[in-house]
C-alpha cells in the first residue's frame, strides 16, 4: 500500500524544451500563419484527468527525493518547466525596438500576404521540422523536410536525428495522419544529420497505420545504396526496429540518375501516379561521394527543387529550370567561402546566385551553419 507508482507512457503531457517553445511564442506573435504555436505551447497543466492517490504521471524534471537533508521522500515538481506565452512574447518587447520592427513586418506581410483569418489549406505546403546542420542545437534541429502535396499524401526530404519529435510538437495529436500520409521518402546522402531520424519515422509510420486501422502498405524509399547497408548494420546491430524490405519500395537514387531498368521504370511510373507528379528526377551534385538532389514537377505545374547539401551545382541549375521553388542549402556565411569550398557546402550568396540562375520563383536557404544559433 505504500508503493509509489509513476507512469511513463504516450499520454503524459509534458513540457520538453522550454527555450523554442518561447521562441516559438514570439514568432507567433509575428505571423500566426507561419509559425503556428506547438504542442509544447498549448499543453495546460491538469488538463488530464485525476490519477488515484500514490499514482504519478511523469514530467520532465520530475524529481523524487531518496534522501535529502531538506526534504522528505517525496515527489518534487518545483523543477518542472511551464511556459506562459504571454510572458514570453513580452520579454521580446522589453528589447529595444523590437515593437516598432514588429509593426513594421507586420504592415509588410499585410501588404502581400492575406489576413490571417481567411487563409485555407492550399498545396504543396512545406514544413521545416530543422533547419541546422551537423548536429542539433537548442534552438535548431537539424534537416527533415515535409512536402504535404495534398491532404493525405506527402514526401519527406531527408529525416536527421529529432525529427519525429519536431513532427510531434508541431502537428500533436493529428501525428498519426501525417505519418500515414507520407508517401515518399528522399535521402540526399548519408550524413548522419540528413537520415539519422529515419529510422524512427519508419517505426512510428508503422504503429500510426496500425492505430488508424490502415493497411500496411509500402512508401516508396529514393536513396544512395550506402544507405541500405547502414538499415542493415543497425537491425543486426543495434536494434530490430520492426521494419523491413516490405515497408519499402527501394528506387536507388543512381539509377534514377543515369539508368534505369525496366523494372525501375516501372515503379517510378507508379510513385509520379500515385502522387500525381508529372516528373521526378535525381541529381548528382557536388558534396560527398553518392550526393543526390531531387526535382520534382506536379501535374498542376508547380515545381520543387531541393538540393541537399552541395557547392553550387550546374547539373542541378540546368535540372531545375524555371522551379517555383528552390530549398538550397547556405550552410557559411560569405566571409567563409574558403572553409565552404573545403567542405563542400555553399555560401549564403551562393545559394542565392543559384536561384537567380534557375530563374526560381521562390529561393530558401536551408540548413545552415549551427555556429548562427538564432
Amino acid at each position: 500500500p505504500d508503493t509509489e507508482h509513476l507512469f511513463l507512457n504516450e499520454d503524459t503531457q509534458t513540457l520538453s524544451h522550454l527555450g523554442t517553445a518561447s521562441l516559438q511564442a514570439c514568432l507567433n506573435a509575428i505571423q500566426p500563419t507561419v509559425f503556428p504555436l506547438l504542442v509544447d505551447n498549448t499543453m495546460k497543466p491538469g488538463s488530464l484527468p485525476p490519477l488515484p492517490p500514490r499514482h504519478m504521471r511523469g514530467e520532465c524534471m520530475l524529481t523524487y527525493w531518496l534522501f535529502h537533508k531538506d526534504h522528505p521522500l517525496q515527489w518534487d515538481r518545483s523543477s518542472i518547466p511551464l511556459l506562459n506565452n504571454e510572458e514570453a512574447v513580452k520579454q521580446a518587447f522589453a528589447l529595444p525596438g523590437f515593437k516598432d520592427s514588429l509593426q513594421e513586418m507586420k504592415d509588410t506581410i499585410l501588404r502581400t500576404v492575406t489576413d490571417d483569418t481567411t487563409v485555407s489549406p492550399s498545396y504543396p505546403e512545406v514544413v521545416f521540422f530543422g533547419t541546422g546542420s551537423s548536429i542539433p542545437s537548442k534552438r535548431r534541429n537539424v534537416t527533415g523536410i515535409l512536402v504535404h502535396l495534398s491532404e493525405t499524401e506527402s514526401m519527406l526530404l531527408d529525416g536527421g536525428e529529432g525529427t519525429f519529435g519536431q513532427m510531434y510538437r508541431h502537428y500533436g495529436d493529428q501525428v498519426n495522419r501525417v505519418l500515414a500520409s507520407i508517401k515518399c521518402v528522399f535521402v540526399s546522402h548519408i550524413h548522419a544529420d540528413h537520415h539519422l531520424g529515419l529510422m524512427r519515422i519508419f517505426q512510428e509510420r508503422r504503429r500510426a497505420l496500425k492505430t488508424l486501422g490502415e493497411p500496411q502498405h509500402p512508401m516508396y524509399l529514393i536513396a544512395p545504396l550506402p544507405y541500405m547497408s547502414w538499415i542493415n548494420h543497425y537491425r543486426l546491430n543495434c536494434e530490430n526496429i520492426g521494419v523491413d524490405y516490405q515497408d519499402f519500395i527501394l528506387l536507388l537514387a543512381k539509377d534514377l540518375s543515369v539508368f534505369r531498368s525496366d523494372e525501375q521504370n516501372q515503379e517510378l511510373d507508379r510513385l509520379k501516379e500515385s502522387l500525381h507528379l508529372s516528373q521526378v528526377q535525381v541529381v548528382p551534385v557536388r558534396h560527398c561521394s553518392r550526393a543526390y538532389g531531387l526535382v520534382v514537377t506536379h501535374q498542376d505545374s508547380w515545381k520543387l527543387v531541393y538540393s541537399g547539401d552541395s557547392m553550387p551545382c550546374d547539373a542541378l541549375i540546368m535540372a531545375g529550370k524555371d522551379a517555383t521553388l528552390l530549398i538550397h542549402e547556405g550552410t557559411f556565411d560569405d566571409e567563409l567561402h574558403e572553409e565552404a569550398r573545403y567542405k563542400r557546402h555553399s555560401t549564403i550568396s551562393q545559394a542565392v546566385d543559384v536561384g537567380v540562375q534557375m530563374n526560381a520563383g521562390f529561393n530558401l536557404l536551408t540548413p545552415f551553419s549551427q555556429r548562427y544559433p538564432k
